[in-house]
């Protein structure tokens, strides 16, 4: 799955741009820019936390209020 696709759906769950930055811990405008797809070569680990957030919240359906970056899935999983 594309991560403009991941984005859309993060928003769809009631995030924005700005929350998904905050959670995927990257800035808005490159959130917005993969969103769009004008980042040809985005960055590996803004991709990955992205995919990260996105398996939390859509593919698990957790909070993603829930969602830490820097924690462990099991520990985040056992926390919710």
């Amino acid at each position: 799955m594309r991560v403009s696709q991941q984005i859309s759906e993060l928003i769809e769950q009631g995030m924005t741009q700005e929350t998904i930055a905050d959670k995927a811990n990257t800035y808005q405008s490159k959130v917005s820019r993969l969103a769009t797809g004008t980042t040809k070569n985005p960055r590996w680990s803004d991709v990955e936390a992205i995919d990260k957030l996105h398996q939390f919240v859509i593919i698990e359906n957790n909070k993603w209020e829930d969602f830490d970056l820097n924690k462990s899935y099991q520990s985040q999983l056992e926390e919710a």
